[in-house]
């Protein structure tokens, strides 16, 4: 099984999110419409909150912003990014590696703490 086939046989076991009542409009002319665009991309700015997995929220952006960023990405390092480079916890554990290893101990104690490429 390669890695899209595995992304597609995972996901399609995750709940899907239900709507108590769905938003819904009868369009008008296409020339007076405002338009949005809808992506799972989680497309938003920097200084938006990042979302997260299973998040039906949406960010408004204004058009003028030019430095939209997308993620987290689903993907092998999704998580590892978000778990050691978004949370406190995994800043604690990469810092118990550290020192662990600075203490002298055995590679085989700290070494698989934490990918060896994550620093603090």
């Amino acid at each position: 099984m390669n890695g899209d086939q595995a992304m597609r046989a995972h996901s399609s076991s995750l709940p899907g999110p239900t709507f108590d009542s769905p938003a819904f409009a009868t369009p008008g002319p296409l020339a007076s419409a405002t338009v949005a665009i809808v992506t799972s991309a989680a497309l938003h700015t920097p200084d938006d909150d990042a979302f997260a997995g299973g998040d039906t929220s949406y960010r408004l952006i204004d058009r003028s912003r030019r430095d939209l960023v997308t993620g987290p990405l689903p993907g092998p390092r999704a998580l590892e990014d978000w778990f050691f480079e978004h949370t406190e916890t995994g800043r604690v554990v990469l810092a118990a590696r550290d020192a662990i290893r600075e203490s002298g101990a055995r590679s085989a104690i700290w070494f698989y703490m934490a990918p060896a490429t994550r620093t603090l």
